[in-house]
């Protein structure tokens, strides 16, 4: 009888123990995956581990100690309650991690249409053969093979650019046209409702036949500024230098460029960059200066050796845009941040609203903005950042305005009750925007944050420019478009104080 009370008790104390060592386990496994995961600052891994260890010898003493009930329960509880955080903590960090790799991870995608006009007899691409296809760019050959697999035997014509290989659509020179979807903005200005009186026959993204169907009519008062010229202007050569751009790998001071494309939806897809904002961020010193570049700022265009309005460089890629800017500055951008129309709603949303110091009253897109402190919601701050023409400074002032909002998105996310939800707000978001930041530098400013606290002093400043029409446009050469030239001795006053707030 006493050997079988042994036994048992034997059996009861190797399973508590066999209990205790699984216990262990999890709990180192999970510290080391928090640690890995490189949010927590020091201090807060000191605190993890600390309490980690705790509970680990809270529940050895109940378990081994002197058997009483109520300490077994209590050892089970305060197990059961530590898988559980454990479990969630896991998961939430796994969130964290994917969004992170996500956004530091995505790449920019080219979208290839064949276009028709509406009374093109063609229904599907199967159907068409020995049809000649008209193009810009050259050597598109296994493209169209895998576009239209039937078309054989036929000759391909080249234009200068997307407005002249459209328009000859519109004339009837041409029946199939090889379209990057990058430029339907762009064509927008010259046929406004070519979403409409074209077709698509068929997409390296079949999704875009879709969206289509649901295209609205377009005002032509729209591009009141577009002329059409009599001859096409040969394009400007400009001056452009190759900036070296820093990796950013810590919480150190770097600059970004916040580029906004004019579209919602996809971030992947190219666009013209409507939102031009450099940022010089100081982590040490929690400063930032914020820079809008006009949208039509006359720049050369980076890869191209030629000039042409800001906003067209985002149709060739965020990176052209960034190297463009840079070079207008002339200074290096480390950075850059790709958002569209959907990013800043869903954000401003995720937040709560945003609080904006409005200088002067103004209605837009249903809207009506009092001045002084106002909190938007995200379709108000969308629409705030949109507007122009109620402003007497039209594009500069709409870019001060885009930096009111940041202002104030970058006051809420650093608010303690935002922070400890940075990743169901990042994980929330991560489709919104695209970064070449690594995952190393936004952990990296995180931790700081974390570590540190604090509000940061957030400025901006304004570069000027002069207006100007007809100057010759690369994307647009047969048209006569409004440009702004930027003020060098402006240009040279804003690149001295974003360097003031590195040093």
């Amino acid at each position: 009888m006493n050997k079988s009370k042994t036994d048992k008790r034997k059996q009861e104390k190797t399973m508590k123990m066999a209990i205790l060592i699984v216990f262990s386990i999890i709990s180192v496994l999970f510290t080391v995956y928090v640690l890995m995961s490189r949010f927590l600052p020091l201090r807060y891994a000191a605190v993890l581990i600390l309490i980690i260890v705790f509970l680990n010898f809270a529940v050895y003493f109940l378990l081994l100690t002197k058997k009483k009930k109520w300490k077994t329960i209590l050892s089970a509880i305060l197990m059961v309650i530590s898988l559980i955080v454990f479990a969630l903590g896991a998961f939430a960090l796994r969130d964290v991690n994917r969004a992170i790799s996500k956004v530091s991870s995505a790449e920019e995608t080219d979208i290839y249409s064949i276009i028709v006009m509406n009374n093109n007899p063609y229904k599907m691409a199967i159907e068409v053969e020995q049809e000649d296809i008209a193009l810009v760019e050259s050597g598109q050959q296994a493209l169209i093979q895998e576009l239209l697999p039937n078309n054989r035997d036929y000759e391909t014509n080249a234009y200068s650019s997307y407005p002249e290989l459209v328009e000859a659509l519109y004339e009837g020179t041409e029946q199939f046209i090889l379209f990057d979807e990058a430029f339907r903005e762009i064509v927008y200005s010259v046929h406004a409702n070519f979403d409409i009186e074209t077709r698509v026959l068929v997409s390296t993204n079949p999704n875009i036949i879709e969206e289509l169907k649901n295209a609205k009519i377009r005002s032509p008062l729209e591009y009141y500024d577009i002329i059409k010229k009599d001859k096409a202007d040969k394009p400007e050569k400009g001056d452009y230098t190759e900036y070296e751009s820093k990796k950013v790998e810590n919480a150190e001071p770097f600059t970004m460029l916040i580029s906004g494309i004019d579209t919602y939806g996809h971030i992947n897809t190219k666009s013209r960059s409507d939102v031009n904002i450099v940022l010089a961020i100081n982590p040490q010193k929690h400063e930032i200066l914020m820079v809008p570049v006009v949208r039509d700022a006359y720049v050369t265009i980076a890869g191209t050796g030629f000039k042409d309005k800001l906003t067209h460089a985002g149709v060739l890629g965020v990176e052209t845009t960034k190297n463009s800017v840079a070079n207008a500055l002339g200074m290096p951008i480390d950075a850059y941040v790709k958002v569209n129309f959907t990013t800043l709603v869903e954000l401003v949303d995720t937040l709560g609203g945003v609080t904006v110091d409005n200088p002067i009253a103004f209605s837009a897109f249903g809207n009506h903005f009092s001045a002084g402190k106002i909190r938007l919601n995200g379709a108000e701050a969308l629409a705030f950042s949109r507007e122009r023409k109620s402003l007497a400074g039209g594009d500069f002032d709409r870019g001060m305005n885009q930096t009111r909002v940041i202002k104030g998105l970058i006051n809420e996310v650093i608010q303690p009750q935002n922070i400890t939800k940075f990743s169901t707000i990042l994980e929330q978001l991560s489709d919104s925007f695209i970064t070449d930041l690594s995952d190393q530098a936004i952990r990296s400013i995180v931790q700081n944050q974390l570590n540190t606290g604090g509000s940061w002093t957030v400025n901006s400043t304004s570069i000027t420019a002069q207006g100007q029409m007809g100057l010759p446009s690369y994307m647009m050469p047969g048209y006569s478009l409004y440009f702004a030239v930027l003020n060098e001795d402006s240009v040279v006053e804003a690149r001295n104080q974003l360097l003031a707030v590195l040093e």
